[in-house]
């Protein structure tokens, strides 16, 4: 995608591998592309993308869906036992 992020859906064997809990669910990014929109605001591999704009995230459809609207993004992201949250300004 143009924001640079690859994301696949949480199976069982990942969330082991990642220690994710089964009380988080989205869909867990791959890969990070350079210098992209989503290198800059420090994303990885291995977090687990949950919401954004107050959406659940539980597909991959959902979230192509979600970066499709050319909004501001707010996403909440779950990493090693935390959420936190960033803002993406609106890409045109």
């Amino acid at each position: 995608s143009k924001f640079g992020l690859s994301v696949t859906e949480l199976t069982a064997s990942l969330r082991r591998e990642y220690s994710i809990p089964d009380t988080v669910d989205g869909v867990m990014i791959t890969k990070v592309k350079k210098r992209s929109m989503a290198d800059r605001f420090r994303l990885s591999p291995g977090q687990v993308i949950v919401t954004i704009n107050d959406r659940a995230i539980l597909s991959k459809k959902a979230y192509h869906k979600a970066l499709a609207r050319k909004q501001a993004l707010m996403m909440t992201i779950f990493e090693s036992g935390y959420e936190f949250s960033i803002v993406i300004p609106t890409r045109k």
